[in-house]
């Protein structure tokens, strides 16, 4: 029970938990699970894909019990610590408690930072930036990706309509090379959605590909040339794929949408101006 998908390998001398997710109390269940394995075993380690509230809650009761060491990404060890830090990320400051999910921010100790590629316990930690600044995806010997945010399951992606990606530009070159690498992976495990593998793990990533360059040509439909802010860009368009409107799922699409249209704006797609009624965007149709 709980989120996001926990993938736990054991080995002769180490028992590797990747992602704990939320509840807290997920911690006392993984740890169930793992404490016949935990006999054999020379040590126990956490590895963390990315610092975000609904992966790392039971990280720090489970790391007590379990006797494990932490170890995250240098860029995502510091937020991991710090849930001030997450929230004002997306919130552009400290966001009212429960403004953009009702998970409790609990930190989320750091014992070991790593610079990514690297390999962690025969585990290669892959940089996959783009979910956010310093995300990483593991992928095992035999051919198993933990993926980590940065491939949505096929229901999230529908449901948000604008998937969540603080670096835009990174989230499509992620996407493009976990896109090539597809005919030597055995099975793919994305945290917010079922293991698929074969054909189908090759269109999931395709499908959150399609999804992220799809996003310029629905802001230049949704603005149709008019310059206009970045939360009327994304209202139209969670509108217009489906989805219901709430200032969090306002909050969490503009920060997808400014980076996308930063990007834009850097290969003159996109103009930016000022008025009182704030910062306008507008879009090549």
């Amino acid at each position: 029970p709980g989120s996001p998908c926990t993938l736990i390998l054991p080995t002769r001398d180490v028992v590797v938990v990747i992602d704990p997710g939320y509840p807290r109390e997920r911690a006392k269940q993984i740890l169930e699970a793992i404490s016949g394995m935990l006999e054999g075993a020379r040590e126990a380690a956490i590895l963390l894909t990315h610092s975000h509230s609904d992966h790392v809650a039971a990280v720090s009761d489970l790391a007590c019990a379990a006797s494990s060491k932490v170890l995250a990404s240098r860029v995502e060890a510091c937020a991991a610590e710090h849930p001030g830090l997450r929230g004002s990320l997306t919130f552009g400051g400290r966001p009212p408690e429960g403004f953009i999910h009702s998970l409790e921010a609990v930190p989320a100790p750091v014992d070991e930072a790593f610079s990514p590629p690297a390999e962690l316990y025969g585990l290669e930690a892959i940089p996959t930036e783009g979910h956010s600044f310093g995300h990483v995806s593991f992928l095992t010997d035999r051919g198993i990706l933990y993926a980590g945010d940065c491939v949505f399951g096929e229901r999230l992606l529908r449901s948000v309509v604008v998937p969540y990606h603080a670096d835009y530009a990174s989230a499509l070159n992620t996407l493009d090379r976990l896109s090539g690498m597809m005919d030597s992976l055995e099975k793919v495990v994305p945290s917010h959605g079922p293991v698929v593998s074969g054909g189908r793990a090759k269109r999931l990533v395709e499908a959150n590909l399609d999804a992220l360059e799809a996003l310029p040509r629905r802001a230049a439909e949704a603005t149709r040339g008019r310059p206009m802010p970045v939360e009327q860009i994304a209202a139209r368009i969670l509108l217009g794929g489906g989805a219901r409107l709430s200032p969090s799922s306002i909050t969490l699409a503009c920060v997808t949408l400014r980076s996308m249209l930063g990007h834009l704006m850097e290969l003159g797609r996109a103009e930016v101006r000022a008025s009182e009624a704030g910062v306008l965007w507008r879009l090549e149709v």
